[in-house]
């Protein structure tokens, strides 16, 4: 009698544990989230209903592996725009929930003027930014998270 679990080389199987009752234990773990596939074998046959689907979720969300594309430096009067990714510790890109999702981020723009940017929810764990600075000059900007005071990607832009 045997048991073997087969899962992608990213999925580990840590231990499997006899309860002595016709059932086991397994503890696995993995830092990629995504659709797994779990096979269950007994003498080299899959037993009843195996492969079966497993679901991995993102861990939460972690300001540092954020992520802010677009970023750039403008003309005053211009409009611009930057997206903002959500991510997990592991770099896994959230999962979108309305009710995190809203007023996740927050954007700071100190300079010549302070600046207040509207941040569009689209609603896919992605954010955009939208800003048009009037007035030339060096600004700091900061982006955060509502969880944390941890600057998303570790660094001011």
């Amino acid at each position: 009698f045997s048991v073997q679990m087969t899962m992608p080389s990213t999925f580990g199987v840590n231990r499997i544990i006899d309860r002595g009752t016709g059932s086991y234990i397994v503890i696995s773990s993995t830092t990629v989230s995504g659709i797994y596939s779990l096979g269950v074998l007994l003498a080299d046959s899959h037993i009843r209903g195996s492969p079966y689907s497993v679901r991995i979720l993102p861990a939460q969300i972690s300001p540092l592996h954020c992520t802010v594309h677009g970023f750039a430096v403008g003309t005053a009067g211009e409009p611009r725009t930057f997206e903002i990714r959500a991510r997990d510790r592991f770099s896994n890109v959230q999962i979108y929930s309305p009710i995190n999702g809203r007023d996740l981020f927050k954007v700071e723009m100190l300079g010549p003027v302070g600046y207040e940017s509207q941040i569009s929810d689209l609603l896919n764990s992605s954010y955009i930014v939208r800003y048009e600075l009037t007035v030339s000059g060096i600004y700091s900007v900061s982006v955060t998270t509502r969880l944390s005071s941890d600057l998303v990607g570790g660094r001011l832009l």
